[in-house]
Order: structure tokens, then sequence, then C-alpha cells
């Protein structure tokens, strides 16, 4: 059956495209709280009632069966044995595993990556069913393909109802399945389970359920069995941290009986409510109650309590007095405020219990640990954070989000060996450097560098995109500043490097650059800064309000230009060296641009991550020496030619030899070298300038010779006689001039 079928069978409220808004007709809804999806990919529909109701029942209910719901990839055989769809969605109702139930009572549970239906939710090697399928699953097939997937965390059944409920103070449930999370729904109660039910609690409830009680009034209501007790028991334990007030309700006499046991048997809410309110609360470590049944706050139990379950530090602010509050949220380390932590401190509290000064102590309280230094939030140098997980660089592996590992950056990607390469990337990096591999190849490592979490200043090197407009160097940049992610880069010409409190927050940059670099000079104290930053020099640091401090930058520089600036002042031979430069001289024409360009290559994110990570390997294996590139040696001479005068008029007037009977005569130097600067339009330099340059820069030896002071190793370059033919001025041969006629 089609999608528009289906959606036929409902009373829609809303549709866009392939989503669509219904009443869900098991319950009385007035908010249209059904989802129904077209999942194209796998040519299906997923429903979804956000209320909790049971996906069987509301087919039954408009005459349709799993089979309806169609799967090009599964067979009408596997559709027929399925009794009923469980989905698991996160906080914002997104779908992330389906548990599906057979009718021979036999649970699978199933996911979709890139289009692909997986069977299980473990980490491994997962194969097409047969050749050409769309289904994977764990077992080996021979001439099948293979692809490799993370483990899919486990989450909680009706979870999006069940946080709502908790803010807003309702006691919530916990039951054993789906079916009897949909009977507490149409109780009107807000019920949720363990995707695996009960058992051995350490295997069947995880630690990462528990945060979600934080501050709960939580029931229990376990199967009528010895593992559905022990269960219970296990769970209540496991949140004595989290929940302000629990209890375990056995709400059947049935053997193994269960809540929609006890329903099915005649009984009501009202009945339901009384066996609830017999049972005594079991409060939290911190909640106390005296002798006239008042309950009241312990603050030095809260926090204790908060510091076992509440991932934090107190880190010392550069430069300040003050300290910061970093806390983990999504495999990464946040700045938090004050309030925030407050407002965190709250959540545990019943808002009966709350006042301002309770939440203000038990902060102090929370805030007053050691303060560990701004530095040990760049964690291991060997491993980058993303989205998904950590990436060992060193190791080739894969791990999981941990508490346990301290970061404050994470990239703005996913690592995935399965990646879709859509060629958008490879195609712009042939036009942008002409299909040089060599230029290919320093943008690959550099990529990889600067998405590591190695010290970038190691080759003390910047990168420099020169030349024309419209060529994409900006795009190169703006890519590497999306995969950096939020905060992760700031944006400072290299002309302000010395500007008061530019450099404030580069400790949590780990990329200065600019798009549009202008072509002004760049004078003597913007070019310090510059040697500092890529040189793992100490630099000091002005912030607004505060002391100044010292820091070694361990980020990278990146720019691009149409023209580019001149360097006065200091000239030594290192300034250049750091200059690594992509000449950028295929400009693509108005017509032929791509205004899709950005959202095509971010496309390719994910390949570019793992082809960025190659050319870091190959970077390090090179002792951080980047590809050799003859056309990048050109660029960086001729802007040393550009930038200095004096090489400039050496190169263009002299020639450097191994002889050190080639001498000049210094002042006579000095004078051809001012005369030449007039007639070229050059900036000259003072003698003390020039006499520096020709020692440092250029390696000349100066010496007294026959009482004056003389440059060896160089003489004046010799003029070529050039033999030309055409020349209209060369004197005709004689013969020729004697049969000309006289006029």
């Amino acid at each position: 059956m089609n999608f528009n079928e289906i959606v036929n069978k409902f009373n829609v409220k809303h549709s866009y495209k392939n989503l669509v808004k219904a009443v869900c007709p098991c319950h009385q809804d007035k908010n249209a709280s059904l989802s129904l999806t077209y999942d194209g990919a796998n040519q299906k529909t997923l429903i979804y009632c956000h209320a909790g109701c049971d996906t069987k029942e509301i087919l039954t209910k408009v005459g349709l069966t799993f089979e309806d719901l169609g799967s090009a990839t599964k067979s009408k055989e596997e559709n027929s044995n399925i009794e009923n769809i469980y989905s698991y969605v996160d906080e914002k109702g997104i779908l992330v595993f389906e548990k599906i139930r057979f009718k021979n009572k036999d649970f699978r549970q199933r996911r979709y990556v890139n289009g692909h239906t997986i069977w299980g939710l473990s980490a491994g090697i997962y194969t097409e069913t047969y050749p050409g399928a769309n289904n994977y699953s764990p077992k080996d097939r021979p001439g099948a393909n293979s692809i490799i997937l993370q483990e899919q965390p486990k989450i909680l059944y009706n979870l999006p109802k069940l946080l709502n409920a908790i803010k807003n103070n309702y006691t919530v449930y916990i039951v054993e399945g789906e079916k009897d999370v949909n009977t507490m729904a149409k109780l009107g109660l807000v019920a949720t389970t363990a995707p695996n039910g009960a058992g051995k609690g350490h295997k069947k409830w995880l630690d990462s359920y528990s945060q979600y009680f934080k501050g709960a009034s939580v029931v229990i209501l376990p199967d009528n069995d010895e593992p559905g007790q022990n269960f219970a028991k296990e769970i209540q334990y496991k949140l004595k941290n989290y929940a302000h007030a629990t209890k375990i309700v056995v709400i059947s006499d049935k053997p193994k009986g269960d809540i929609t046991d006890w329903i099915n048997e005649g009984h009501n809410i009202d009945e339901f409510r009384n066996i609830i309110n017999s049972t005594i609360w079991k409060y939290a470590p911190w909640i106390s109650e005296n002798t006239r049944n008042k309950l009241s706050v312990n603050q030095g139990v809260i926090a204790d309590c908060i510091r076992k379950t509440f991932s934090y530090m107190v880190v010392g602010n550069p430069g300040s007095k003050k300290t910061m509050i970093f806390a983990y949220s999504n495999g990464i380390y946040k700045e938090i405020s004050r309030k925030a932590l407050n407002k965190y401190v709250n959540s545990y509290i019943p808002n009966f219990l709350a006042t301002n000064n309770l939440l203000n102590n038990i902060s102090e309280l929370l805030t007053n640990e050691d303060t560990e230094p701004y530095s040990i939030l760049t964690g291991d140098s060997n491993i980058i954070n993303l989205k998904n997980g950590l990436y060992n660089v060193k190791a080739n592996e894969f791990k999981p989000h941990s508490s346990d590992y301290i970061s404050s950056v994470q990239l703005n990607v996913k690592y995935n060996p399965n990646y879709i390469n859509h060629g958008y990337w490879d195609e712009f990096l042939n036009t942008l450097t002409m299909n040089d591999e060599d230029l290919k190849n320093i943008i690959q490592e550099w990529y990889g560098l600067v998405l590591s979490n190695y010290n970038a200043a190691v080759p003390k090197k910047l990168l420099l995109l020169h030349g024309k407009g419209d060529t994409g160097k900006s795009k190169l940049i703006s890519v590497l500043i999306d995969l950096l992610g939020d905060n992760n880069s700031q944006s400072i010409q290299i002309q302000r490097l010395s500007d008061r409190f530019a450099l404030g927050n580069i400790f949590k940059s780990r990329l200065i650059h600019y798009g549009d670099l202008p072509s002004k000079r760049i004078d003597d104290a913007a070019l310090a800064v510059l040697k500092g930053l890529t040189g793992r020099d100490d630099i000091s640091i002005e912030r607004k309000g505060i002391d100044s401090f010292n820091i070694q930058y361990r980020g990278a520089l990146m720019y691009s230009c149409n023209e580019l600036p001149i360097i006065t002042g200091d000239l030594g031979k290192h300034v250049f060296e750091r200059f690594m430069i992509i000449p950028c001289n295929n400009p693509i024409p108005k017509e032929k641009q791509n205004p899709k360009l950005m959202d095509q290559l971010l496309l390719d994110k994910e390949y570019i991550f793992l082809w960025s990570m190659e050319g870091l390997k190959r970077l390090i294996s090179n002792n951080y020496m980047f590809t050799y590139s003859s056309k990048s040696e050109e660029a960086k001479t001729g802007y040393q030619l550009k930038s200095d005068s004096v090489r400039a008029f050496i190169n263009e007037c002299y020639d450097i030899t191994d002889n050190k009977k080639d001498r000049i005569k210094a002042s006579v130097l000095y004078s051809v070298y001012e005369k030449w600067c007039a007639e070229n339009g050059k900036q000259s330099v003072a003698k003390d300038k020039f006499k520096d340059r020709m020692i440092n820069n250029l390696n000349l030896v100066l010496k007294p010779y026959l009482g004056y002071a003389s440059y060896s190793f160089i003489k004046e370059k010799e003029l070529t006689e050039i033999e030309d033919d055409d020349n209209p001025f060369d004197e005709e041969p004689q013969e020729q001039q004697q049969a000309l006629p006289i006029k």
C-alpha cells in the first residue's frame, strides 16, 4: 500500500512532503499527536504516536496491518510475522531504533543508517542479507557487501513524554515492557521501560538511564516474579543519587502479572491511585523527613550526590582570579554560568523545597573544589573529539564518548568509515590547484594538522592562498572552519595581530584566519606577533578587564588574498620560511560559478575528515615536513622579491658566486641600490638594514679590501648580447645597398 493510501485512513491535520501529522484514533487527541513519515530509502511508512499508543492498535483501528506499511527490503513472510513495532525516539522525537516483536514472541532491534535497515545495535561488521539487499545483519555472507558500524547507544522508551512529565513535577512510572507503557498512557499516566526488560540490573538498567530522573518522583511497577522484583530493587538503588523519591509497587497478584494484566482484570485508575498512595515513599539521601512529616534538604549530602553523578570541573580563567565551571554534555566539556549550575542543582530538588538561598549554597559547595589549569581542557594530543565519539590517531581506533576524557573542543563532523563520497570535494581541489598533486598533498596535510589535536605550531608554518578572485580560496577556509565547529576559530587580519586585545581569546581557538586579506603592509609589530604565533614562542595576551598572561599558541594561521601584503621592517630569512603559499590561478567564469558549492562540499565532510587523516599521518611520518612543491616555492620566492627591495635589487643586477675574489665596494653597492630603488619605485632601506640583509639574508661576507669595506662572493651580472636577424637597425649587406635605386 502506498503512502497516500495509508494517510487517507487517518484524520490529517498537517502535512509537508513526506511528513504527516494526524489525529491518533486510539485516544482523545486534540493536538494531532500521530506522526506518519515515508521512508523513501526503504519504501516504508513509519508511524509513531507521541502519546505512547500501541502501533498495532493504531493500525487495527483504521483497518491496516504491518504488512500494509511496506518495505521493499523485507519479504511478505517476515512482515506477516511481525506482531508489533515499538519506536524508540530521542528527546526531540527523532527515531533512534525500533524494537520488533514477532508472533513467536521473539524480539529484535533495528535501526536505519544512510538508508539501510540494520538489524542490531551493537558495534561491528554488518553484511547484506543477500547480495544487493538493503537489509544488513551481523552474519557473514560470502559475496555480499559489508559495512562497519559503531554501537547505537540504547535509550528509554517514551522518552519525550517522560522528560516532559518530570519537568512538570508529575510522578512517573517504570514498568517492564513497551506494552505496559502503552497501557499506562491509556490511564493518562506517563511511564517508561528499558529496551531489554527485566533481568540482571547492571546489564538491563544502564547508568545512562538514571540521569533522566533527576529530582523525579518515581514509582517502579515490576512484574510479579522474582526477576522483576530484583530488577526493581536494582533500579531503585541506581536512582538514589538522582530521583528525590521512589517506591516499588507490585500491582498484580497474578504470578508474573503486570499492570496490563491487572487492568484487563477489570481494575481502574482510582483503584490504582489508592494502591500507589498507600505505599510509603523512599526519599533520596539528601531528603530528610521529621516527625511532622516535613521535608528538608541536607546541603552537604546533596552536593556529594551531585558530585557523584554530575561530570564537571572548576577551571582557572587565564589572567583572572575568577574561575570557570565546565560541565560535560554530549561528549564535550562546555563552560556554564553559575546561574546554569543553580538550575542544574534545582533539577534535583522538588519545587516546594527549592529556594534561591538553598541553590546558591549548594552551588558554592560544588565549586569549592581544587582549581584545574585551563590547559587540562586540551585533552590527549592523540585523540580527536568528534560528534559521535573519540578517534585516536596514533592507535587508529574509534571509541564512544566518555566523561572521563576531558576536552573542550569537538569537531563538527562524525567518524564514518562508510562515508559517501559525492565527488564534490575532489573536483573542487582539482579546480583550485589545477590538478597539481603536490599542492593537493599540502592542503591535505594542512587540513589533517588543523583538525588534529597535535600542536599545529610544530612545523612553524602558516598557509597563504594567493591568486585571482573567484578561484575558491575562501571556500577552502570556510570548509575548514565548519569542520572545526562553533567557537573554535577566530578571524584576525595579519596586519592587526599586534592590536591591543586582538589576541584576547585565541587560547580558545584552533585556527586564526581571514578570507580576504588586504594588501596593506605588515609592520614590525604585527610581524613579531606572527613569528611568535607560528614559532611556539611565548605570546602576551591582553583581555579587557583582566591582567595580561602568556601562552604558547597550539593552533594554526590560514589566510587568502588577491594581492600579497608587503612585509616591512625585520626581513630575516626565517620570516619567509613561515609562509607556505598555495598559488590559485584558475578563476571560475561567472556563468560557471556554482551558488550551491558550499552546501555540496559539506555533504562530503565525513569523507573530508578521513581524507585529512591520511594527510596528517603522512605529515607525521615525514617529521612534520610538508610535501615539497616547486610551485609553492616559486610563489614564496616571488613574495620575498616583492617585499624585500634589497633581495630584488641583488636578484636583478648581481650574481652571487662561490668565488671570494668576486667583490664590490660596500659604499658603491649601496649607492647603486638607492639609484635602482628610485628608478623602480621601490622603498630603499637605511645603510645599516641594507648591511644586515646582505649578511644575514643573502649570506654575503663583508670584509675590508684595500682599505675599503667590500662584499665578497658577488659580481655584476654580465650583459649577454642577443643576436636578432630581424633587427631593423642592422646594416644592410653592401651588395644589397648597391642594388637599391637612387632617387
